[in-house]
């Protein structure tokens, strides 16, 4: 018998009865009842329906496709009975009462009380009588579907949106299909989710229902990209997500020409010019207007083949036309042609310009020289080189020439024709002789048919002089007949402001010239003169240095310095002609002395002295002769003694002239040999050079042989302009020798 059975269902012919305080499922079919479920004991527990599953006061059942479903009133439960399998299990509720798990799974959440179930058709879902939390909940399985998981975008522009893409989710299960924020994901940046057009955010969406959202693609940064929108719900499987790609790209515009010039014939229409507008970016343009703007002559007008939307490195052609100009209207016309588009972003929110200026007007010679002034400097009474303008035609109509014109110490000659065609030129030659010192000014003028005419380019010219100055005044020297004196140096100076040219130096007389100056000596510059004495004759000897030049305006001017010298004969006497020294063999003989003296007028320079002859080996000599003996003094050998050994030192030459040689650059090498005339070696202790402005080198060891000869080689490197000199000394067993250095600096 039941006890308090508070709910039935029907099957059929099947009746299922709650029998509430037995704590049991009942079943009448026909006139038999059975327990279907339920130990009888109050309980809970899940599992073979007789033998284990365990109830707290039933209230009611509802049935579906094979499944009794009770509403287990004490256990705060919802559970199911599969009459087909013989078990039960839970479908919702937790063991204590409340309302905590709404959108979740059933099995977490609470119920209070739950006394009455109803089957939504035939969907598996049912309403619960949640009796005090005085609530009707749903117990279903929700389920998403969404239309799409990806989008690709259209390549966009920077800074451009991308027509919106829809996105449907529909409930598809048998449960209430809870959604949450629905939102973008990854780069945000990058993509738009329009909030007006999201009904999915927080919908609550029954079986069958949909909602639908609108993402955009609006880049912000150059590339690809790749984003998401997020769909968080309560459906099976949990949050869903759809992800997003799309390609930035830019449009790059390019007018070409950058700037338009009409000109128009005298009496005809002028031709149209033509504007290209080229896309050289990898995006479409949006073209939002081509027009003239209000500044713009009304004789211009444009049209265009340009489509509103230009694809990448795709062009069109705008079209500018100048309404033709009467033949005496001499303004021109201006004007600028401006085009809007997307290039710099969305076309909705104006865009950007670009503008191409324009001009028109007739048809116009125009002057124009490649130089606007010119400079000459130039002695005066002289003719400077020409200098040359070009005189071009720029404009397109001819260029009619009625005269060009010099003034002042300023001289043109040209080719130029009556009339010089359009890019035709010709050339105006200038020169400026000068007719005083200072400053000259002056033009060349040029009349035409141009508007600017008549053209006049400044011309300057500065006339200059050269000043010279040639000193010492004089120059004096002395030297034996036949030998060349040490060169002496004469400075030629330009003391003046203009070139001074030089055509000819030359000396006269005994005397010879080197010089050191250049064909043109500049203002405020000097140069050396090398003067060589070399006496022919003796007695007294005159020349004169002779600068040939163009000094004080003057050509063929001369300036001079007076050369004078002595011619000195040296002549050498002996006080013996012969010597009979007598000495036994093997001994020596007294020594027996011979003068040497000077009867001349000039300087006698004794070398060498040797012995000759076959027996010249049982000789030997010393002598202190071996230097320049002054008119009228003598020397003599200090003896002549019979047999023995001496070493005899004997210097080729005593004298090195290098003459005038520039400073810093080396000489031709110039050597001496140190010859050993004596019977005994030669010992050297020394081989030294004293001057900075010579340098020596030598093969001369620590010992010359009887007979032997070595080199001293010396080049002249000059340290300064002028007289420079030096000594090389050789230290020996026998005494000092010394060779005097001499050379010119210039």
């Amino acid at each position: 018998a039941g006890y308090l059975p508070y709910g039935i269902s029907v099957d059929g012919s099947t009746l299922y009865i709650t029998d509430s305080f037995n704590h049991r499922i009942r079943k009448v079919a026909g006139n038999l009842i059975t327990t279907v479920a339920g130990t009888g004991n109050q309980a809970y527990a899940d599992g073979s329906a007789i033998a284990q599953a365990q109830f707290g006061r039933p209230w009611s059942t509802a049935l579906d496709k094979g499944n009794l479903y009770v509403a287990d009133f004490l256990n705060q439960r919802v559970r199911r009975v599969d009459l087909t399998a013989g078990t039960v299990s839970t479908m919702a509720g937790r063991s204590t009462a409340g309302l905590l798990g709404d959108v979740g799974p059933a099995d977490a959440a609470q119920v209070d009380g739950p006394r009455g179930l109803s089957m939504l058709g035939d969907s598996g879902a049912m309403l619960i009588a949640d009796s005090f939390n005085n609530r009707i909940r749903w117990l279903g399985l929700p389920q998403a579907a969404i239309q799409r998981t990806q989008i690709n975008f259209d390549p966009t522009n920077l800074a451009g949106q991308s027509p919106p893409q829809s996105v449907t989710v529909t409930s598809t299960g048998n449960g209430l299909l809870v959604m949450g924020a629905v939102d973008l994901g990854d780069d945000r940046n990058n993509f738009y989710l329009d909030p007006a057009k999201n009904s999915c955010a927080r919908a609550r969406l029954e079986p069958g229902v949909s909602c639908s959202f609108d993402v955009a693609f609006q880049p912000r940064d150059p590339g690809g990209h790749t984003g998401t929108v997020v769909i968080p719900n309560d459906a099976v499987g949990g949050p869903q997500q759809v992800t997003l790609k799309g390609e930035a790209t830019s449009a790059l515009v390019t007018l070409s020409p950058p700037g338009v010039v009409i000109t128009q014939p005298a009496n005809a229409p002028s031709t149209p010019a033509v504007v290209t507008l080229t896309n050289n970016g990898d995006g479409p343009l949006h073209i939002i207007s081509i027009a003239l703007d209000q500044l713009t002559s009304p004789d211009f007008s444009q049209s265009n083949n340009c489509p509103s939307v230009m694809a990448a490195h795709s062009s069109c052609q705008i079209t500018i036309t100048l309404s033709q100009i009467g033949p005496l209207d001499k303004a021109a016309r201006t004007g600028t042609l401006v085009v809007k588009d997307d290039a710099a972003g969305n076309v909705t929110g104006g865009g950007t310009s670009q503008s191409v200026p324009l001009t028109g007007s007739l048809a116009q010679a125009v002057a124009s020289f490649n130089r606007q002034a010119l400079t000459f400097t130039q002695n005066l009474g002289t003719m400077s080189g020409a200098q040359t303008i070009m005189l071009r035609n720029n404009g397109q109509a001819p260029l009619h020439l009625s005269g060009i014109h010099d003034d002042g110490d300023f001289a043109q000659s040209n080719n130029c024709p009556a009339v010089l065609a359009p890019g035709a030129s010709c050339a105006i030659s200038v020169i400026f002789e000068p007719t005083n010192l200072g400053e000259r000014d002056g033009y060349i003028v040029v009349a035409d048919d141009s508007v600017d005419s008549p053209q006049r380019i400044p011309v300057t010219g500065i006339a200059t002089m050269a000043l010279v100055q040639l000193t010492p005044a004089r120059l004096s020297f002395s030297q034996n007949v036949g030998a060349t004196a040490a060169q002496q140096t004469a400075t030629l100076t330009n003391r003046g402001d203009g070139p001074l040219t030089i055509a000819r130096i030359l000396a006269t007389g005994d005397f010879s010239a080197s010089s050191h100056c250049p064909p043109v000596l500049l203002p405020g510059q000097s140069c050396s003169i090398g003067v060589s004495f070399t006496p022919q004759a003796g007695g007294a000897r005159n020349g004169n240095l002779l600068v040939t030049n163009d000094a004080n305006a003057l050509a063929g001017s001369q300036e001079s310095i007076r050369l004078t010298g002595v011619g000195y004969q040296p002549v050498a006497g002996l006080s013996a002609a012969v010597l009979s020294p007598v000495a036994n063999l093997g001994g020596s003989a007294t020594p027996q002395r011979v003068t040497v003296t000077n009867t001349g007028n000039g300087a006698l320079t004794i070398r060498a002295i040797a012995i000759g002859g076959a027996a010249a080996a049982d000789y030997s000599q010393v002598n202190t002769c071996l230097r320049a003996i002054q008119p009228g003094r003598r020397d003599r050998p200090r003896g002549v003694r019979v047999p023995g050994t001496a070493a005899r030192p004997v210097l080729s030459s005593g004298f090195l002239t290098f003459g005038g040689n520039r400073v810093g650059n080396p000489s031709a090498p110039q050597s001496a040999v140190l010859f050993n005339a004596g019977n005994g070696p030669l010992s050297i202790t020394s081989v030294s050079l004293i001057g900075a402005d010579f340098v020596m080198v030598s093969n001369c060891g620590r010992t010359l042989a009887a007979g032997a000869s070595c080199t001293i080689t010396v080049r002249f490197l000059p340290q300064a302009i002028g007289a420079r000199s030096g000594v090389v000394t050789i230290t020996d067993n026998v005494g000092t020798q010394r060779i005097t250095l001499s050379g010119v600096g210039t």
